[in-house]
């Protein structure tokens, strides 16, 4: 005979009850808050804890560039290259920076790593296009005939998105637990498909924590960074609920 202790009632107890938290997070608003103004049962009496997360993503939201940017070249005279918001790929890449630019090679030493041409470029100015040097992996400026040691990253971060709510439990301190981390992969294509899934958790909600008022949604990408989508995020959070054993003396067997 032992006492059983709060893990073990969450993996062997048949739940008593549960309740779902549907967030429909408008485009572009990676923290976004609902008030449910709802009762959990009481967390003397019951265990609650998150054991589902349901979302859907329409990937054609996702720009990997997101604000405007710039690019000087000089060939040897100046000429200027805006890129809009959107989302590229590599064929959008070659394309766009033909004039500066040789086309990505998808294999050989030196696979999917950007370089630009020869003469006669003379300079690569990218200091308006902070996005675009990180998914080259290029510099700020850049001569001809340079050849970029990392492979370009065309999702600079935006392969997972990590989802946060500030209703269960933290692991530490100043150290959030995420929900769920989403893989997208949109890799080398177009974006435009449907991600849609489940995850099973047993995040329990915050001690304490009776009624559900405004719970706050927080969606980073791999790096920690906000995470914008101009589509809509649909989450589905269901919490289970088991009666405590408090003070019992159980049987193992």
């Amino acid at each position: 005979m032992e006492r059983i202790d709060d893990l073990t009632i969450v993996n062997t107890t048949l739940p008593v009850g549960n309740q779902s938290f549907v967030f429909r997070i408008p485009p572009n608003t990676p923290s976004y808050s609902y008030d449910f103004n709802t009762r959990l049962p009481n967390h003397n009496n019951y265990y609650r804890w998150v054991s589902d997360i349901t979302y859907r993503i329409d990937t054609s939201g996702i720009y990997n560039v997101e604000t405007t940017q710039t690019i000087t070249y000089f060939t040897p005279g100046a000429n200027n290259i805006t890129i809009n918001p959107g989302y590229y790929t590599l064929n959008d890449l070659n394309t766009l920076f033909s004039g500066f630019m040789a086309p990505i090679p998808v294999s050989g030493a030196n696979a999917f790593k950007a370089s630009t041409i020869g003469s006669p470029l003379t300079l690569v100015n990218l200091a308006n296009a902070p996005i675009i040097q990180q998914i080259l992996a290029w510099p700020a400026s850049v001569g001809p005939n340079f050849t970029a040691s990392l492979p370009v990253d065309l999702t600079i971060g935006k392969d997972l998105m990590i989802v946060y709510a500030d209703f269960v439990s933290q692991s530490a301190e100043n150290n959030r637990t995420n929900l769920v981390a989403i893989p997208i992969s949109p890799g080398s294509g177009t974006l435009g498909f449907i991600v849609n899934g489940n995850f099973h958790s047993k995040t329990p909600i915050l001690a304490g924590k009776d009624v559900v008022g405004t719970v706050t949604i927080t969606l980073t990408d791999a790096v920690g960074n906000p995470y914008y989508i101009n589509t809509e995020v649909f989450l589905n959070i269901k919490v289970l609920f088991a009666l405590k054993y408090q003070g019992r003396i159980l049987n193992k067997n």
